[in-house]
């Protein structure tokens, strides 16, 4: 998790960013690549404490914790 959050800050990518229509392919992968290893982590839990988050339901959103 770090190093895909470490190559999303730093400067260097294998496709430099610039490139039109090209350069944000790599940062796609590493984030489909994130996604995929963390679906199985994601619990109903977590999607109802997101859901709640979104709607601006803070009170009941923080008084459940995941885990």
């Amino acid at each position: 998790m770090a190093a895909a959050i470490a190559y999303f800050i730093l400067p260097l990518d294998l496709f430099p960013d610039l490139i039109a229509g090209f350069g944000f392919t790599d940062d796609f992968a590493v984030l489909m690549l994130v996604l995929k290893r963390l679906g199985p982590a994601i619990t109903d839990e977590h999607y109802d404490l997101a859901r709640r988050r979104l709607q601006g339901d803070q009170e009941s959103a923080q008084g459940t914790q995941p885990t």
